[in-house]
């Protein structure tokens, strides 16, 4: 993940010797900065506190940066329950799109199997069509690349 320092990968490893119960208690466990919260909920990395990015990037912006001490000194969470914020979810596509943006990769789904039905109905190729083609027919085909920046654009031929 671009950005995220090592040393903050090197404290939460350090004390994470119980699961972590929420963002908040991660960030306060590790001492972690705002912006290693933010890189991590962009990343969708609070699944395994049951929280899908947009619910986690709400509650990493609502954490505030340092714990006041009466809550310090308590041993108790600064943020109290609030009611549910009702975030609509996050439709796979834009899932995937956030994915590629902060990690360059997507587990949930390729970027092209959200274009084929427009594809197709321009007359484009799928690879596996492309593959069949006999040789020496022109054929138009879609895919996606990576730009010398390293940055993922999708091309067309014909």
């Amino acid at each position: 993940m671009d950005g995220f320092r090592q040393d903050w990968a090197d404290e939460i490893v350090r004390v994470r010797t119980t699961p972590f119960a929420s963002i908040e208690d991660l960030a306060r466990r590790a001492n972690l900065p705002q912006r290693a919260m933010n890189l991590l909920a962009d990343a969708d990395a609070f699944r395994s506190i049951a929280k899908e990015r947009r619910e986690a990037l709400w509650d990493v912006r609502r954490t505030p940066p340092k714990q006041l001490a009466l809550f310090a000194a308590a041993d108790v969470p600064e943020l109290g329950q609030e009611p549910d914020a009702h975030l609509p979810a996050m439709p796979l596509s834009e899932q995937v799109a956030a994915d590629y943006q902060t990690t360059r990769l997507s587990l949930k789904a390729h970027p092209m199997s959200f274009l084929r039905e427009r594809f197709a109905a321009e007359g484009i190729l799928s690879s596996a069509q492309a593959n069949a083609t006999k040789d020496g027919r022109r054929a138009k085909v879609a895919g996606w690349c990576w730009s010398v920046s390293g940055r993922a654009k999708a091309m067309r031929s014909s």
